[in-house]
């Protein structure tokens, strides 16, 4: 009796509140008691012995009804209210994640994760901050990894007075950040002996122009 219960309450839960419907039971020859809300999914041999109940709605008076789907409409009214607010945290969280962007702060050193992209292929590089650098300057094993083979080469004059063999190249795009640079003429510089812990130096071709601070305590560049 217990269970033929249970099954009754959780057909009951299944009808949508506020819809106007009949239900119908029968009892198999196992002694199965089963609930359908279609009189043809009862089977014709268990048709005489059908019993039909209504549901609450079908009691209440037409007042009552109208009440009943007023406070339906206004319970979903706010859920829907609810849903946007939420959806407009989310976007507005979402676009202020999107001007933080974490670097690597060593020796008063700011390394800044960026994006690099030639023909198909892209990669991540770790370039310096420098805003005394004009171009964007590369490592050679950065450009080994876009499998650039054709570099226009000339000589430059480092801040300490020497002559270096620089290669020039253009790079489809360089995304630091939310900003993102095209067609960027940078230059690919041979790097030998130790590891130098990054990918080159992050010129003001990249730079010129874009307002950012950075937050050294979170070791973050906020982008403006």
């Amino acid at each position: 009796m217990y269970r033929m219960t249970l099954y009754f309450v959780c057909f009951l839960l299944m009808i949508p509140t506020g819809v106007h419907a009949e239900f119908y039971k029968y009892t198999t020859e196992e002694g199965q008691v089963n609930y359908v809300d279609d009189l043809s999914k009862v089977p014709p041999e268990y048709l005489n012995q059908v019993k039909t109940y209504k549901t609450e709605e079908d009691i209440l008076t037409e007042s009552q009804k109208a009440r009943r789907r007023s406070r339906e409409q206004q319970q979903e009214a706010l859920q829907r209210q609810a849903q946007l607010e939420e959806e407009s945290r989310q976007k507005k969280q979402k676009a202020k994640a999107a001007l933080r962007t974490k670097v690597t702060i060593r020796n008063d050193r700011v390394m800044v994760p960026v994006i690099i992209g030639y023909g198909i292929l892209k990669t991540e590089a770790l370039l310096v901050l420098d805003t005394g650098a004009s171009i964007t300057t590369l490592y050679r094993g950065v450009v080994d990894r876009l499998y650039m083979q054709s570099f226009e080469w000339t000589t430059a004059r480092t801040a300490a007075g020497n002559q270096i063999d620089v290669g020039l190249a253009t790079l489809d795009y360089i995304q630091v950040g939310p900003h993102r640079r095209e067609n960027i003429r940078a230059g690919i510089v041979e790097t030998t002996g130790t590891a130098m812990g990054h990918d080159g130096l992050l010129g003001m071709d990249i730079l010129r122009g874009v307002n950012y601070r950075i937050d050294f305590t979170n070791q973050m560049i906020i982008w403006e």
